[in-house]
């Protein structure tokens, strides 16, 4: 179950985002140790939300806007099956598409992954590896 939740690094980021939502689980700040059972918006300092996955990709469409679309591909030659991610900007049509050198071997893998680099986004940390069609986009390298 514990794959279901965000990491300990993730969650410390996200509560300095502003994150601070009811979760089904939480971390003792001291011993990076996850408890899961529904607990209250977080008022310790020492104890941290641990979100789920799913409840992430949430607040990030809810409080900035981000839509994000985890893909499945399989290749029929050597039977391999790996993951990719899109993410939707706020008020735009178009996506930017994960660099697909880095394809992941599970789901979850690329759901970590794709929330770190939400946190980039919403955090401005530099651009992101992406293939995006826009020449003039503010998130990312422009690669065709």
């Amino acid at each position: 179950m514990e794959k279901e939740f965000i990491s300990y690094e993730q969650a410390l980021i996200l509560k300095e985002l502003g994150f601070n939502e009811p979760c089904f689980g939480w971390w003792f700040v001291d011993e990076k140790m996850l408890f899961i059972e529904k607990s209250k918006k977080s008022t310790s300092d020492n104890i941290l939300q641990a979100p789920l996955k799913q409840q992430v990709f949430e607040w990030f469409r809810e409080k900035h806007g981000y839509c994000v679309s985890i893909r499945k591909r399989y290749f029929q030659t050597d039977g391999r099956t790996e993951y990719n991610y899109f993410i939707y900007p706020p008020n735009s049509n178009e996506h930017l598409e994960h660099n697909l050198l880095d394809e992941y071997d599970t789901w979850e893998e690329a759901e970590s992954a794709c929330i770190d680099d939400l946190i980039k986004l919403v955090k401005g940390d530099g651009t992101i590896d992406f293939i995006c069609p826009d020449p003039n986009c503010p998130h990312c390298n422009y690669n065709e």
